[in-house]
């Protein structure tokens, strides 16, 4: 991450960056950050094709699908957001995407990604409750931290995303088990869980 805070020669800066993204041979995660117009669109066509996953929120997703040229309204609903993620990977040759927004989390991964697909929804819910965690506490958990985790002050955001998306694809048990194959990609959702008093 980073790469939208380069000065001076942008382009060249990320054409340094390529070659040394190329050279590293562990898998390789580009998490975007939303910046002015130009250097978005240099971003997505020289730097994604070279990682192996990218990680968005709901504004810098909206980005992506007008850099697909795809309409989106005021809110990123998660069908759309499963649609800009098939094109990412289709045109990027990605292996996963991961999408958070204040509703939901959505990863969208190649069939063949070596995760599977249950335990993508469970790291979901691991970074998810470490999140609300760090909030209830004031600081980052420990694992003893996660035996207590006090259900009062959360709330979990709507579910009528997932519903509709499992209504629209036809898929049974998704809103309850977060997760299915979807035209072919491996797809797990989450909803957003919100703590009413954080201290972080």
């Amino acid at each position: 991450s980073g790469f939208h805070n380069a000065e001076g020669n942008f382009e060249a800066k990320i054409a340094k960056s390529v070659e040394q993204i190329q050279k590293l041979e562990s898998p390789k995660h580009l998490e975007m950050v939303d910046c002015e117009h130009d250097k978005f669109k240099h971003i997505m066509e020289e730097l994604t094709p070279h990682v192996n996953s990218i990680g968005l929120d709901e504004t810098e997703g909206k980005k992506v699908r007008e850099f697909f040229n795809m309409d989106t309204g005021e809110d990123l609903n998660i069908g759309e957001a499963f649609e800009m993620s098939k094109k990412l990977i289709e045109r990027s040759n990605l292996e996963r995407v991961h999408l958070h927004t204040y509703r939901y989390h959505l990863i969208v991964a190649d069939k063949n990604y070596l995760v599977d697909i249950e335990e993508m929804r469970d790291a979901m819910l691991f970074g998810e409750t470490s999140a609300v965690l760090s909030a209830d506490l004031g600081r980052l958990p420990e694992s003893e931290d996660f035996e207590g985790l006090d259900f009062e002050k959360l709330h979990i955001k709507k579910m009528d995303e997932l519903e509709e998306f499992a209504e629209f694809f036809k898929l049974d048990d998704f809103t309850q088990k977060g997760y299915s194959m979807v035209e072919g990609y491996k797809v797990a959702a989450i909803p957003t869980l919100i703590h009413e008093e954080p201290n972080r």
